[in-house]
C-alpha cells in the first residue's frame, strides 16, 4: 500500500518484520502504549507508515536525533 506522498504503509506483520520484532510485540504496544510506536487505524485495519517507523527508530537510537 503506497500513499500519494511516496510513503509506504505496512500491515502489522510487515511492520513487525521490518522492525525485527514479533506481531505480538506490536499488538501489545498498541494496547498499552509501552513504546509509543506510531500507527494508524483505518476502520478495523492497522497500518504503520514506514517513514514514521524510521523516524521513531532514529529518535530512540543512542546518539540519535532529539
Amino acid at each position: 500500500m503506497n500513499s500519494h506522498d511516496g510513503s509506504e504503509w505496512l500491515t502489522n506483520r510487515e511492520a513487525a518484520r521490518y522492525l525485527k520484532v514479533s506481531s505480538a510485540f506490536l499488538n501489545e504496544d498498541r494496547c498499552y502504549r509501552k513504546h509509543g510506536i506510531p500507527f494508524t487505524r483505518v476502520g478495523r485495519h492497522i497500518r504503520y507508515n514506514k517513514s514514521e517507523l524510521d523516524a521513531f527508530l532514529l529518535k530512540r537510537s543512542v546518539g540519535g536525533e532529539k
